[in-house]
Formats: structure tokens, sequence, C-alpha cells
């Protein structure tokens, strides 16, 4: 891939790739992991940076801002996701919904005062 954007396959025996199936497993157990592909979109990196750091100014300090959430989606979205990053539209084919947020995800909700959070930033 050319440009910001950079697939790479994890090695099994590091601990960012074991770190992430046991993330995995605790919220779609039962599942078989078959390789763990890291994106890298240094545009979309940078841009989540600055948004972490925009909510983390406006919560009280040790309030947790992030969650590692894992969605389901079809081979056809992916491209797309790694390209220009999540989008509203891609959502309700998979998943559960979490009803403030108005998507469909495989994961736990994020707490309501981190969506009411977010939902007021720009």
């Amino acid at each position: 891939m050319s440009g910001s954007l950079l697939m790479v396959n994890l090695d099994p025996t590091s601990e960012q790739y074991r770190r992430t199936v046991r993330l995995f497993h605790t919220t779609g157990p039962g599942f078989q992991v078959i390789k763990v592909e890291q994106i890298q979109n240094q545009t979309l990196y940078r841009q989540y940076a600055a948004k972490r750091e925009e909510v983390r100014n406006h919560v009280t300090q040790g309030v947790q801002v992030e969650q590692e959430l894992f969605h389901g989606t079809t081979e056809d979205v992916c491209e797309k996701i790694w390209k220009g990053g999540f989008n509203r539209s891609y959502a309700g084919k998979n998943g559960e919904k979490v009803p403030d947020l108005e998507m469909e995800y495989i994961f736990p909700p994020v707490p309501n005062t981190l969506t009411r959070l977010l939902d007021m930033l720009p």
C-alpha cells in the first residue's frame, strides 16, 4: 500500500499479537484467530490523536477516554475503513445496537458519560 497507509502482519509470538487476541477473546469467545494485521494510517492516526487530546481536556483526570473495541463488518467495507476511517454508514449489518450512538457493534457499549461528551464535541 502506498502513501500513509501500511498493513503489517503481527508476529504471533509478539506481545502486541497475544494482547490483541486475549482482548478479542474476552469480547468474542469461541472464535479462532487466524492472523492479526495492524493497519497503520498516519493521517487517520493524527486525527485520532488530536480528538483524544480534545476529549482528555474536557473530562476529569482519571476518567477513561479510550476503549479498545472490535467491529464486525464485511470484507468489502474493510478497505474503506482502512483508507477513510470508520463511518456510521458502515453500521447495521453486524453486531448489536448501541442506542446512544445509533450504531451497531460487537462490543460492550461505551459508558453513557463518554458517549454524551463525544456527542457534544464537534
